[in-house]
């Protein structure tokens, strides 16, 4: 949608990015780092709970919404080291974590 491109400057930049027509089986769906936004649609609260579990990193998860009821019964069906709420995930090396065969490592 926007973005895509390394920013001509100092260093290495790269323009903010919104993705759109994701699949959650793409490269980009299982792991992303930078100013890259990937956009998957889904049909129902199931499917969206699915396919942020399809990943074998689960390290962040971020719900946006204005139903907070809706927000907390979500999260904890996430399988993530952190789940946030209208907030974007926030690194802490105080709360290591990750994810190993369906048993969480704390």
């Amino acid at each position: 949608m926007t973005g895509g491109e390394q920013i001509r400057s100092k260093g290495n930049f790269y323009k903010p990015t919104i993705l759109k027509n994701v699949s959650p089986n793409m490269r980009v769906a299982q792991e992303v780092f930078g100013p890259v936004a990937p956009i998957i649609v889904a049909d129902d609260e199931i499917e969206v709970v699915r396919v942020a579990n399809n990943s074998q990193y689960g390290l962040g998860a971020s719900i946006w919404t204005q139903d907070l009821d809706k927000a907390e019964k979500l999260s904890t069906m996430i399988r993530s080291g952190i789940v946030t709420v209208n907030n974007v995930v926030i690194s802490d090396p105080r709360g290591t974590f990750w994810w190993r065969e369906e048993e969480w490592i704390w």
